[in-house]
């Protein structure tokens, strides 16, 4: 039964497991973990997981072994928008099809999301707001580390024609799951947020950011060196929202 309801990550997941020469190995890949929510079986949350439809529609374009990272958030945006994210792997040259098939679609109008900072003059059209698209705004995520989204940004050429758009994030990030190079970049679910708070979807961006929350302290109880963080955080009331703006 759990095959025929995958959502598009867990079949880009399974994909890449399926072309995978040898085991992942990465810090906490021996856990057994629930192949529908991505936590390990003694934490499951998948009896919780919630399902909306928000104004938008994602695409995830992933870097190389990011599908099968525990600590990727992105999941998160297909466990609960599962009929409005689609996600593929990411080359420079052998292009999927599928994704190419999207981009052309004329029910969705592309954007990717990038810092504008790293856009130069005159090289693509950054936008503010997503208002005055003629149709559905398609947000490009490059899901991967920072120096692998920036290569992915710059390297490309199929998605040059689009507009870029970026959030301003007023708060650091609470994501916490892998050490980022700047603490006020965010992950791909908080940036999924924040986009959707933009554009005015509160109730997509409130559900999207209580899952991403729930699945961020049951990630860290398996972390003893993370034990205090989430104590401190639940007398501090830890059901504040994190960057998201």
């Amino acid at each position: 039964f759990w095959f025929f309801s995958m959502n598009a990550f867990q079949r880009l997941r399974q994909q890449r497991l399926a072309k995978a020469t040898k085991p992942f190995n990465a810090r906490g890949g021996s856990i057994a973990r629930c192949e529908g929510c991505g936590l390990p079986v003694v934490q499951c949350a998948c009896a919780l997981m919630p399902e909306g439809a928000p104004k938008a529609t994602f695409c995830l374009l992933m870097y190389d072994t990011e599908p099968m990272k525990p600590s990727n958030t992105g999941r998160l945006i297909a466990d609960i928008f599962p009929h409005n994210t689609y996600a593929f792997m990411w080359s420079r040259t052998e292009v999927d099809e599928g994704l190419l098939a999207l981009l052309a679609d004329p029910t969705y109008s592309p954007i990717v999301v990038f810092p504008e900072s790293y856009v130069q003059e005159g090289e693509r059209v950054v936008i503010n707001s997503v208002d005055t698209l003629p149709n559905r705004p398609l947000y490009i995520l490059l899901d991967g580390t920072w120096s692998e989204a920036r290569k992915m940004f710059r390297k490309s050429p199929y998605l040059d024609q689009f507009p870029v758009i970026s959030v301003q994030p007023q708060t650091l990030s609470a994501y916490r799951l892998r050490v980022a190079s700047n603490e006020n970049q965010l992950c791909t679910a908080e940036v999924a947020c924040c986009l959707l708070q933009q554009q005015g979807d509160l109730a997509a961006s409130t559900m999207l950011h209580d899952w991403f929350s729930l699945f961020r302290q049951r990630y860290l109880t398996i972390k003893p060196h993370h034990q205090r963080f989430l104590t401190d955080n639940v007398s501090a009331g830890d059901d504040q929202r994190s960057a998201i703006s």
